[in-house]
C-alpha cells in the first residue's frame, strides 16, 4: 500500500482529515492518505517524506478568465506532489454546523473533490457527484461513486504498468 501525506492550514485540519478518511475508504489497500508530520530532530528515516505529497493552502490565485467562478484548484507540481489552493476571498463553511446550514462554500465537499483530482479522477456529469465541476454533493460518496472512482483508479494503475 502506498501512502500520501498532506499538510494544510490549521483551520482546515479537521475537515481535511474527514476528506482523507473518505478517500481512505474508497482506496483501501491501495493508497492511504495521512497528515504529514516532520520527524523529531535527530531521527532519520529514509522512508519518511521530507515534505508533504499534497499541500493545501489559501490563495488568491484560483480564478482565471476561463474559470471566473472557481473556488479551488488542484495542480500537480511534481511527479508525486500536488498543490490544492482554496480561494481565500470566499467564505468557507468548515464546521459541520456551518456546512449543514450552508454558511459559505462547503470545505469538506471541496477537499473531497480536490483530493479526487490527486487520484486523477475526471469531472463527473452528475451534479450530485462530488467530482462534478461545480463541486457537487456534500462530501459524501454514494456506493456507486465509490465503486466508479475505485475502478477508475485501478484502471489507471493498470495502464501505468
Amino acid at each position: 500500500m502506498d501512502f500520501l501525506t498532506y499538510t494544510c492550514p490549521r483551520e482546515l485540519e479537521t475537515v481535511t482529515g474527514k476528506a482523507a478518511a473518505v478517500w481512505n475508504e474508497v482506496m483501501r489497500d491501495l493508497v492511504h492518505i495521512r497528515k504529514w508530520q516532520p520527524l523529531p530532530l535527530g531521527i532519520t528515516k529514509t522512508a519518511w517524506p521530507l515534505q508533504a505529497d499534497v499541500v493545501i493552502e489559501w490563495s488568491l490565485k484560483v480564478r482565471s478568465a476561463m474559470h471566473p467562478d472557481r473556488v479551488a484548484v488542484c495542480q500537480r507540481i511534481a511527479p508525486s506532489r500536488w498543490l490544492i489552493r482554496l480561494d481565500e476571498s470566499r467564505k468557507w463553511a468548515v464546521s459541520t454546523w456551518a456546512r449543514w446550514i450552508g454558511n459559505g462554500e462547503d470545505a469538506l465537499a471541496c477537499l473531497v473533490h480536490e483530493f479526487g483530482h490527486v487520484f486523477q479522477l475526471p469531472h463527473a456529469d452528475d451534479p450530485f457527484y462530488v467530482m462534478h465541476p461545480q463541486i457537487g454533493g456534500n462530501g459524501k460518496l454514494s456506493k456507486q461513486e465509490k465503486k466508479l472512482y475505485r475502478e477508475w483508479f485501478l484502471n489507471l494503475l493498470e495502464n501505468e504498468q
